[in-house]
């Protein structure tokens, strides 16, 4: 719904261009200010349909997490998880009102703009390689502004990444564009053809400490592409085919700061022709970008991306509009043919966190060594270390005996001592019993030698 309705305001707002076979079709004074409010009102009316879409998709989302393929443009080495599967969801706008000398040297103008979405789908196969395969759902132009490449060219990528130490990873990525859209060779674009394009790319990353309250990364990228385009027709107004294939070198790096909620990156990305289209394509420049962003992480499973493009290289326009004879329309007056600036958003939905790797480390070297040593011992070692095991054994039962044996006689010599205290105290009884009864006989004595005769 938000982007019919944008699609509608646009529609209405945007001036059609006037073609200088009318010279009675110039603008007036009068006609130029309400084409430049209606510029305005476009530019205002697309920024808020954009962020009204962010909106929603914030509140519709369950899902997204860390995500550790890159910011928009340059890629990362360090893949997503095993198992983890990841959906993505970007988009990029441009828009200027490009003014110009008609008839007359009467000023006229025309809103231009261009918008894209596009979405992703990431699967990580195993922990050294992810699978991604990335649609684009919409292309948009003022060139024709009722129709859309709807769906666009469709991109397929493997990578072989999170190879290497704890905090440097390196990976290899292995892309394929496969050419599904209506248009191609498409003004304000980087250069396509309809053809299977594809290409390779070496990552390198370096990240600081997971635990470092503020996360630091640095990823830098070089890659080759080739279009495959020879034999394939640029337009359709003039011959000209391409002679040998289109080849690209790509370079990027980024510098990425978060936090535990936000954080910001930047990141130069250029792309420069090995060998450059004919001269009747556009967007045939090389060109150098820069791209300040901001990262805010909503919960565990969301992610917010928002950046801006600033063009550093490539304003210079080197398409000749002319050919067999044939000249063609150029698209503007005032505007390169890459955006001097274009706004970037996107976001990030974990569906599933995956597997992370087994981070257990391995034994010690002369552990390993040791335990192998003891797993080759010979029989006749080990019998002998049985042997001495045994003898070990007897002499400490012997041991044990003695200890018994010691503790038995202490035992016998109490009770001996105990029987000798015994007689000695019924000796002393028998005494005390004789000497009471000799006292008793004697004064039975005394009483009868005391009696009358």
């Amino acid at each position: 719904m938000v982007l019919i309705l944008l699609e509608i305001a646009c529609s209405r707002l945007s001036l059609s261009r006037k073609s200088p076979a009318h010279p009675h079709d110039d603008c007036s004074p009068t006609d130029e200010m309400t084409s430049i409010t209606r510029g305005k009102l476009t530019f205002i009316a697309r920024i808020s349909a954009i962020f009204c879409l962010l909106w929603f998709m914030q509140q519709q989302a369950a899902a997204a997490t860390s995500y550790e393929t890159g910011p928009r443009h340059v890629g990362s080495a360090w893949n997503i998880y095993k198992g983890g599967l990841y959906l993505t969801g970007q988009g990029r706008f441009y828009s200027k009102h490009d003014v110009y000398s008609g008839v007359n040297n009467v000023e006229t103008g025309v809103t231009v703009w261009d918008s894209q979405l596009s979405a992703g789908l990431f699967w990580g196969v195993t922990t050294h390689l992810q699978l991604g395969i990335v649609p684009i759902l919409s292309q948009k132009n003022h060139v024709n502004p009722g129709e859309s490449d709807s769906p666009g060219d469709l991109f397929v990528n493997a990578k072989f990444g999170s190879i290497g130490p704890a905090r440097t990873k390196l990976a290899l990525q292995f892309d394929l564009r496969a050419p599904t859209g209506a248009h191609h060779n498409i003004p304000l674009h980087p250069y396509s053809a309809n053809s299977l394009g594809y290409g390779v790319t070496g990552l390198l990353s370096i990240h600081n400490r997971p635990s470092q309250p503020m996360a630091f990364a640095w990823d830098l990228n070089l890659g080759y592409f080739n279009h495959n385009d020879k034999g394939c027709q640029l337009t359709e107004v003039d011959s000209v085919t391409v002679a040998a294939p289109t080849t690209e070198m790509i370079v990027g790096t980024s510098a990425t700061i978060m936090g535990k909620k936000l954080g910001l990156y930047a990141e130069i990305y250029g792309r420069f022709f090995i060998q450059q289209p004919p001269v009747t394509a556009y967007t045939r420049e090389n060109s150098l970008t820069i791209t300040p962003g901001v990262l805010y992480q909503f919960n565990p499973y969301i992610r917010l991306i928002a950046a801006v493009d600033l063009l550093l290289l490539g304003q210079q326009d080197e398409t000749i509009y002319e050919m067999d004879g044939v000249e063609r329309e150029k698209p503007w007056e005032s505007v390169p043919n890459l955006p001097d600036w274009r706004f970037h958003f996107g976001l990030s939905f974990r569906l599933r966190q995956g597997k992370p790797p087994d981070l257990t480390p391995r034994p010690a070297k002369a552990v390993v060594v040791e335990e192998k040593a003891s797993r080759e011992e010979k029989p006749a070692q080990k019998d002998k270390k049985d042997r001495d095991g045994e003898r070990d054994l007897r002499k400490l039962e012997e041991q044990l005996r003695r200890q018994s044996d010691d503790q038995d006689v202490e035992t016998e010599a109490q009770r001996q001592q105990r029987m000798e205290a015994e007689r000695q105290r019924m000796l002393d009884i028998l005494q005390r019993l004789r000497e009471a009864m000799r006292e008793e006989a004697e004064k039975e004595g005394a009483g009868e030698t005391d009696s009358p005769q």
